[in-house]
């Protein structure tokens, strides 16, 4: 049976893997988009997980998995993969959705420019460094509002040095920044995710602002550079994740990443423990735990609510997990319970479904929002500000992903939507409007040549 599932793992990953590229070189879909990072999410954290767990042994022994929770997950794997991909591309409830994402933003001109970017760095940066106490929850809440905002400034500061690249201050100002801005997001983080949303921050700004404009093959050495320098910086950080709290401070955690950054570190990251702990949250739930429906929708609601006013609000899975697990060397363990864990906490086959209509209408109407205004930096900026949260999203947990996602992407949109109510020109609408017409040109396009690619 192991033989089996690690066949359809790996082939579900190669076909995921291949959609990505084959899309993005066929030129049917941008390299650099939601959808993209949820199919590769999907292929490291579910299949290789799934692969390298079935072949070289579970992350963690002393749990008792039956072979009926191994083909739930595969087969949960795959209808997510169909359904979410058929419903990210359903056209009118997309377009409806699309239209609903605020896409106000100041003018281009360097006072504006300056005005968010100083915003953005202030706030962002003081979140990081926690200059001024705040207490809580408002300090809770700086920390993923402040991570966003801190991405956003990246893309934002790349916008500005392509379009002044010729201007000697732009070369010293806007790589010093980006570089302050990226070392702050090493600081007393725990997780990867801050890190890894500010390097997929510079690559998001600069295939929108650079690479898109040159052909797919002159790119790809760009992009193979590139995905090893994120798997390499990734790998460093999670090999200092288990040190002492005391040991967040950033100059610590510069040089031990460096010292810790080799091919070894590389290697253990894609022996992820997702499929272990989707596997035993499946076993759970379909044997002697009660499923909780709709569980990551109503803890991401609620999260804004302090404990202190509602007591029993939801947890997260992973903590949940981390109550119920039965062998003493799982307490405390960092679970990541995957997409097909939370569903069948949630209710199995029917929260499969779901959660792909879920992530099919939203990362479908961000993207095709993206589309539209892709010659707008504030709003590409603005949808690349949480990016490491998307690309987690299959590892889970998802509410706690979600919350992270919202409140990252929600703080510069606010940012940009009130800037926008004093500076907006009618140069800019016009462009928007132009952009509006090339998008529907292209959606034109699209539907011809998938009519003409029907059968007779």
């Amino acid at each position: 049976m192991n033989t089996v599932l690690i066949a359809i793992s790996t082939a579900l990953m190669l076909v995921l893997l291949w959609r990505v590229v084959a899309d993005y070189y066929r030129g049917r879909h941008p390299l650099f988009s939601h959808r993209n990072l949820l199919l590769i999410s999907l292929a490291f954290f579910q299949c290789l997980s799934a692969v390298t767990n079935l072949r070289y042994g579970m992350r963690w022994q002393g749990v008792a998995i039956s072979q009926g929770s191994m083909v739930r997950f595969a087969a949960g794997l795959v209808l997510f993969t169909v359904l979410f991909l058929v419903v990210y591309r359903w056209r009118r409830p997309g377009e409806w959705l699309a239209s609903l994402v605020p896409t106000r933003s100041p003018s281009k001109t360097i006072l504006p420019i300056l005005f968010v970017l100083g915003v953005a760095l202030t706030f962002g940066l003081e979140s990081r460094f926690a200059l001024i106490p705040l207490p809580e929850p408002l300090r809770t809440l700086a920390l993923p509002v402040g991570r966003g905002l801190c991405c956003f400034s990246i893309i934002l500061l790349l916008w500005v040095w392509n379009e002044h690249r010729l201007n000697a201050a732009a070369w010293l100002v806007c790589p010093a920044l980006i570089m302050i801005v990226l070392l702050s997001l090493l600081r007393g983080e725990f997780g990867r995710r801050a890190v890894l949303s500010g390097v997929l921050a510079v690559a998001w700004g600069m295939y929108y602002f650079r690479w898109q404009f040159k052909t797919a093959i002159m790119n790809t050495p760009k992009y193979a550079v590139w995905g090893l320098a994120i798997v390499l910086l990734i790998g460093g950080v999670t090999a200092i994740r288990s040190r002492k709290a005391e040991t967040y401070s950033l100059r610590y955690r510069i040089f031990a990443v460096i010292d810790a950054i080799s091919l070894e570190e590389a290697r253990n990251l894609f022996y992820s423990d997702t499929f272990a702990s989707s596997v035993y949250a499946i076993e759970r739930y379909t044997s002697d735990l009660r499923p909780q429906p709709f569980h990551s929708t109503l803890y991401t609601l609620a999260h804004p609510i302090p404990r202190a006013i509602w007591p029993d609000k939801p947890i997260s899975l992973a903590e949940i997990l981390n109550d119920v697990v039965t062998v003493k060397t799982l307490k405390q363990f960092n679970w990541g319970p995957g997409l097909m864990g939370h569903a069948w906490h949630e209710g199995g086959l029917l929260f499969v479904g779901y959660f792909a209509l879920v992530f099919g209408l939203l990362y479908g109407a961000v993207d095709r929002r993206l589309m539209q205004q892709a010659s707008n930096p504030y709003f590409v900026a603005v949808s690349g500000a949480a990016l490491g949260q998307v690309i987690a999203m299959a590892r889970g947990d998802i509410g706690f992903f979600m919350v992270n996602w919202i409140y990252g992407v929600g703080g510069p949109m606010l940012l940009v939507f009130f800037a926008g109510l004093f500076s907006q020109d009618r140069a800019d609408l016009a462009a928007d409007a132009q952009a509006w017409e090339e998008y529907e040109a292209w959606q034109e396009a699209q539907r011809d040549w998938e009519a003409r690619l029907q059968p007779a």
